[in-house]
């Protein structure tokens, strides 16, 4: 949560856990408007390349996808802005 939105939402609260194999690491950040705990996945942008099908050529034995994460997201992004 690097945006100065997500910034003005949530605070950053403590690294949860490291994910050795892809770089990235799970943060943990506290919701300012509700103080629930939010879980955040920060990947290196580097991991995550410049297209789906990018990711899928650089590792095509992984099983997650953030793609299909940040679709999930703006699809449901789309729905709540209904």
């Amino acid at each position: 949560m690097t945006s100065s939105l997500a910034l003005a939402v949530a605070r950053f609260w403590k690294v949860h856990m490291m994910a050795a194999r892809s770089g990235g690491q799970v943060e943990l950040y506290q919701d300012l408007m509700t103080a629930g705990t939010v879980a955040v996945k920060h990947l290196p942008r580097s991991r995550l390349r410049d297209s789906p099908q990018a990711y899928q050529d650089a590792w095509p034995g992984e099983v997650e996808n953030p793609w299909k994460e940040i679709e999930i997201m703006r699809i449901g992004r789309q729905l709540e802005a209904r």
